[in-house]
């Protein structure tokens, strides 16, 4: 119970946030801290979408690709959490030297970085690719999985997670 109740606040808690936009720079000056919580509570958000969805694309990625595959998608959560952790020592650093104003917004913008990379290389399985001149795909670019139900909603989270990173300030690419 103790878990399901913290995925509906990891749920809920960014709509929170997003939602008075308007004052979220007021709010961030005056409690920094509890505004990378929310931030991070977005990116769990993301990477659990994405945690979800992978192990349903990755057996209808061809097999000479899998290997490949997955190991770029670990090291891409693992960057993202690496990034989470380098933010979460500089809010406690902050903290402990009882900074009146820290400013996280770099660290942030790593951590949105590497969501972006996670996105990218589910993308680079489930989206169709860039059509070439001559009308068919680039014998680099593997073929697309077309995704639906469940799957599907879990990108979508993943994307949209991502998207609001905006509210905080970061500048997506």
């Amino acid at each position: 119970m103790k878990k399901l109740s913290l995925i509906l606040l990891l749920c809920v808690l960014p709509f929170g946030v997003v939602s008075c936009n308007s004052s979220w720079w007021q709010q961030f000056q005056s409690n920094p801290e509890a505004q990378v919580q929310a931030f991070e509570a977005t990116i769990q958000i993301g990477l659990n979408a994405a945690e979800f969805a992978w192990p349903a694309i990755l057996p209808l990625i061809p097999p000479a690709q899998q290997a490949q595959a997955n190991q770029d998608f670990q090291n891409a959560i693992s960057t993202v959490n690496h990034a989470e952790q380098i933010l979460n020592d500089a809010v406690l650093a902050a903290q402990a030297a009882q900074q009146s104003n820290p400013n996280f917004t770099t660290l942030m913008q790593a951590v949105g970085d590497a969501l972006s990379q996670v996105i990218a290389i589910v993308d680079t399985y489930t989206q169709s690719p860039t059509p070439v001149a001559d009308g068919g795909a680039p014998a680099s670019v593997p073929k697309k999985i077309v995704l639906t139900g469940p799957i599907m909603n879990n990108i979508v989270d993943l994307k949209n997670a991502y998207s609001s990173l905006k509210s905080w300030g970061v500048k997506l690419h």
